[in-house]
């Protein structure tokens, strides 16, 4: 797939439809911050932040982190033990990501609207291109990480839903 583009947001696909379209959201939410700059633009890429966050992070723990997560439920002897795990890494610091962008948002929404941060009524123009570095930084650094594997396991289960159906 393409990435997503607009003038200013840039995504790279992660080779999974679904996200490939959330990050197609998040970008014109993005967009229309970077040309209006007002309370609601930004209240509108927040909310695109938290459902695809929210989203992705389900599709990682049931496609990609599921052991992580039993292992976890079960506090595994070799993570007690001081054993490291690369996919559990991967997820804590991931969802770490989504958490701070989401958190700086809320910030910025948080402040009186008299504060210097309310240039005007306006999201400062600053504030706004960190926001759409911050999702293309995320989107590269973390989102294109999974996005082989992602893709392969939803082939695979779909392939065995197949399967088991033909049976």
């Amino acid at each position: 797939m393409p990435p997503t583009r607009s003038a200013s947001v840039s995504v790279e696909s992660v080779q999974v439809k679904e996200m490939d379209d959330e990050h197609a959201e998040c970008a014109a939410a993005l967009e229309a911050l970077l040309k209006k700059r007002d309370e609601f633009s930004l209240r509108a890429v927040l909310n695109e932040f938290e459902e695809h966050f929210a989203h992705e992070e389900a599709l990682l723990d049931r496609y990609l982190y599921k052991d992580i997560i039993s292992m976890q439920k079960g506090m595994d002897n070799q993570l007690q033990a001081g054993g490291f795990s690369a996919d559990a890494s991967s997820r804590r610091s991931h969802h770490a990501d989504h958490a701070r962008m989401v958190q700086i948002i809320r910030q910025q929404l948080d402040r009186p609207k008299e504060s210097p941060f309310w240039e005007e009524n306006l999201v400062p123009q600053e504030f706004a291109q960190q926001i759409v570095a911050d999702f293309e930084t995320h989107a590269l650094r973390y989102d294109g990480m999974y996005a082989t594997r992602m893709a392969a396991a939803i082939e695979a289960e779909a392939l065995a839903n197949v399967a088991q159906t033909a049976m």
